[in-house]
């Protein structure tokens, strides 16, 4: 009878057991999927999951700064490290080489694309989830921030037949949207479409994409070898390294394709001057490109809990000096531009923040925030721009190799607006915030 007993005992164990194993891989799938879902809600654009002395921490990317959210204990980082290899098509016993994958993942309703990189470090092993939206529709260039003179520059450069359209900025700045929306729309209007890219980050609709893969054998310079014989409207190089491949882009342009390329750069300058180093021939970047787009991002205020307030008068000087050193100058062309956005879309049921006299208020975050932005006071980020179009004077200054001190000096006085002054009127819109902007660099703070 005792025997019996134990027998059932040890059979009741046996099956716990059982039961506690086939729900961890159940909970670990759904914490992934809670950690993923979290972070999209928060608009993050990748989530960083750290190993630490005896836990793990869980930072967010959002509007350019990371937020340490939470910790998991080592047992469940490991189990979530494992479920992300498994999931990312990745060996799941490998933990002393770097790895790269993805993985599909929805979230009400929506597709994303989410990019796994593994590192081994001291620690453990770090990973980095990137967020990317897979939403076929292509984003409007209003959308993105693009309003006025620069939207019109936009639109003029994507009729042209050749040439070269730069879009440069730092890391997570959007330069993918905009060549996304500037590339579905010449796709939508029956061109053909090719790209050579590392990674492929947006499906463009009508578009013939090639992915780097240097394994097999096929490099930036072999695709676009063989996109030149595709008889192609528009080729985009994203990125754009011109390192034995300079030659191939003169070669299409001089054809007649219009080349798209995306770089790392702060402004135009630096972006223009990277290609000439690079060994894009002086002549042809005087003569072909035609379009530079520097990009910038700040977070965006909460539209639920915003403040509006009046500025004093410092500010108001300070502002000023971003536009002109006559105060009565700058103040009109203030108003003017600000005018233009609000016709353009920007904030439309908004009234203007300036008149012809002054500045009459600004706008901050609510310090204590809401539930809607996560009690932070700012919730998404939004675009800033520099448009610089191709004209005779910008031509002389690079056939003449003036530096780029020259070279910015005339992007300043041929530019639409700078990237705080575009920074300024969205600020004034009540997109953004004084604190945001101050941390924009001008032309002569980076000199």
């Amino acid at each position: 009878m005792k025997n019996i007993k134990r027998l059932l005992l040890y059979a009741l164990y046996y099956i716990s057991t059982m039961q506690t194993q086939e729900k961890k891989p159940i909970a670990t799938t759904a914490r992934l999927r809670s950690i993923i879902d979290y972070g999209i809600s928060l608009g993050a654009k990748a989530i960083h999951l750290e190993p630490r002395k005896g836990s793990m921490a869980i930072r967010y990317r959002v509007s350019g700064s990371l937020k340490e959210e939470r910790h998991l204990s080592l047992s469940e980082y490991n189990a979530l490290i494992a479920q992300i290899k498994m999931k990312s098509n990745l060996k799941i016993t490998e933990h002393s080489s770097a790895q790269q994958g993805f993985f599909h993942h929805s979230f009400k309703k929506n597709a994303y694309k989410i990019m796994s990189a593994v590192l081994p470090v001291l620690d453990g092993e770090k990973v980095v989830l990137h967020i990317q939206h897979t939403n076929p529709k292509p984003p409007s260039l209003q959308s993105l921030g693009f309003w006025g003179n620069s939207l019109k520059n936009i639109q003029q450069a994507l009729a042209l037949h050749q040439g070269l359209i730069i879009v440069s900025g730092k890391k997570n700045t959007g330069k993918s949207a905009t060549l996304f929306s500037m590339l579905s729309t010449l796709a939508s209007s029956g061109l053909s479409v090719a790209t050579i890219e590392d990674p492929v980050r947006h499906i463009i609709k009508g578009a013939h994409q090639t992915q780097v893969n240097h394994k097999n054998g096929l490099s930036t310079e072999i695709g676009l070898r063989n996109i030149l014989l595709q008889d192609a409207d528009a080729i985009l190089i994203q990125p754009l390294h011109l390192k034995n491949i300079s030659e191939l882009i003169e070669s299409a342009i001089q054809k007649g394709h219009l080349v798209f390329g995306s770089l790392h750069a702060s402004d135009s300058a630096e972006a223009i001057h990277h290609l000439i180093n690079s060994g894009l021939d002086r002549y042809s970047a005087a003569k072909h490109i035609q379009l530079a787009i520097t990009h910038e991002q700040v977070r965006a205020l909460c539209n639920n809990c915003k403040q509006a307030y009046s500025p004093t008068e410092e500010e108001v000087k300070a502002l000023l000096r971003e536009f002109s050193n006559k105060e009565k100058q700058a103040i009109e062309q203030l108003h003017i531009l600000e005018m233009a956005a609000k016709e353009s879309g920007l904030a439309a049921e908004r009234k203007l923040s300036t008149s012809y006299e002054t500045i009459h208020q600004l706008w901050k975050a609510r310090p204590s925030g809401c539930q809607n932005c996560n009690y932070k006071g700012y919730k998404g980020s939004i675009g800033i721009f520099e448009i610089v179009r191709s004209s005779t004077e910008l031509q002389k200054i690079l056939l003449a190799n003036l530096g780029r001190q020259s070279l910015r000096n005339e992007i300043k006085r041929s530019s639409t607006l700078s990237l705080k002054q575009d920074a300024i009127i969205k600020m004034l819109r009540g997109l953004t915030s004084m604190n945001e902007i101050t941390g924009i660099q001008t032309f002569q703070e980076q000199d």
